[in-house]
């Protein structure tokens, strides 16, 4: 009996062991299939038979027997629950930018399945759907920013308010979703696909896929959040934005970038500040911290000619990890601040991490600094590795077909050069 239970203890940890050091996005199946889609504008859609707008103040289940349509900024009210059953469509109103916002306080309990899930997208036809067709998915909490005063505000109509002290609130379940065309200018302000402002650790976000998102994907307001299995495609701005004191574990997620959806201004995987105005930051709150496991962005601009240039942008005084991850076909993969001084490297932790493809990986943001990132961070210390290699010779299968899979290749290790 004993040998059973050592070698079950034994098996266990080497299991674990070998997960963690896994880079890229990891699974004991391809955890990516028949929930998601890469062609929604061909998605057929049934037309929407009611109507959401204006405040739910009482608790509200959304069937998925029914379509909706968002009108207008629809606003769940604190102390209220909207459940959304999986499988059920919700689609925004072009003319209004249809909008969700759950404000703190408020939960939203969106349970979607593998088979069934949930699906946000416009309410255009298909062929007709863009990018901003729509407002987009807004989760307000009640957990920490670095915001002065200790909360901001969305700036829409109703004012809707996050931030508080509050760093394991909940703020319910997004499971299983799919967000398509958000985005739209509300106020003159350019829109998201998913907001999550100040949500607590309690919330559960895993399991969701943004595309085509004007702004966006998915945009971290402050908060104290863990959450994985995200996937970004053909997003116009940031798939992963950070920012007001954001605290956030992220993994197992997955970034594309393509160059003829993409913004020139703003168009990284992962975009990590900890304020975008100091005048209006509290120093006294924590700065933002990245940790990232797991990560998987790809370019597809073969020629690295195009507006998609680095995949991640770090700003001064945060805190930011990326281990275990495959970065591929960017130029460069990396840009660090040039506030990010030698003696706060330390901060920046770069760890068994795959640059494949990657000119110049890792840089500061403009020269005149003197420190070579690239010799810094190959250092054997560090355990991470830089290639040449086709995208064929990466992943499992790297297209978009209904087989298409973007976990590493077992025999990627092979070819394996220093940097050029």
């Amino acid at each position: 009996m004993k040998a059973i239970i050592y070698f079950l203890l034994t098996f266990l940890f080497l299991s674990s062991t070998n997960a963690q050091q896994s880079r890229g996005i990891f699974g004991t199946e391809n955890w990516t299939e028949n929930w998601t889609n890469y062609k929604p504008k061909t998605a057929d859609y049934r037309e929407a038979e009611f109507i959401l707008n204006g405040e739910i103040k009482t608790n509200t289940t959304l069937s998925r027997k029914n379509t909706y349509l968002l009108v207008g900024s629809v606003i769940v009210k604190a102390n209220t629950t909207l459940t959304i059953e999986a499988g059920t469509v919700i689609r925004g109103d072009f003319s209004t930018a249809g909008t969700l916002i759950v404000e703190a306080g408020a939960k939203i309990i969106a349970n979607g399945t593998a088979t069934d899930p949930i699906v946000f997208t416009s309410n255009k036809g298909a062929s007709d759907r863009n990018a901003g067709d729509w407002g987009g998915v807004f989760i307000l909490g009640n957990a920490s920013t670095n915001k002065l005063g200790g909360n901001n505000s969305l700036g829409f109509e109703n004012n809707a308010r996050y931030g508080g002290n509050n760093m394991i609130d909940n703020s319910g379940i997004f499971r299983y979703v799919r967000i398509e065309f958000a985005g739209k200018k509300i106020n003159n302000i350019l829109q998201n696909g998913l907001v999550l402002a100040g949500v607590g650790s309690a919330t559960n976000v895993e399991f969701v896929q943004i595309s085509f998102s004007k702004g966006n994907g998915f945009a971290f307001k402050g908060g104290n959040i863990t959450t994985k299995n995200l996937i970004t495609f053909k997003n116009s701005q940031h798939d992963f934005d950070f920012n007001e004191g954001t605290q956030v574990n992220i993994s197992n997620s997955l970034a594309f970038k393509f160059p003829y959806f993409a913004d020139a201004s703003a168009s990284n995987c992962m975009d990590i500040k900890s304020y975008s105005d100091k005048n209006e930051t509290d120093f006294s709150k924590k700065f933002t911290t990245v940790t990232a496991s797991n990560m998987t962005m790809i370019n597809f601009d073969e020629k690295l000619e195009g507006i998609v240039n680095q995949a991640i942008l770090v700003a001064e005084n945060v805190n930011f990890s990326l281990n275990n991850s495959v970065v591929n076909g960017f130029f460069p993969a990396v840009v660090l601040s040039n506030e990010i001084s030698d003696d706060k490297l330390k901060n920046i932790s770069l760890q068994n991490n795959l640059l494949n493809f990657c000119k110049d990986p890792i840089v500061y943001s403009k020269k005149g600094i003197t420190t070579d990132l690239n010799a810094h961070y190959s250092n054997e210390s560090f355990k991470n590795k830089f290639d040449y290699l086709d995208i064929v010779e990466v992943f499992e299968v790297p297209d978009f077909k209904s087989n298409s899979n973007f976990m590493l290749k077992a025999n990627n290790e092979k070819n394996v050069v220093t940097f050029r």
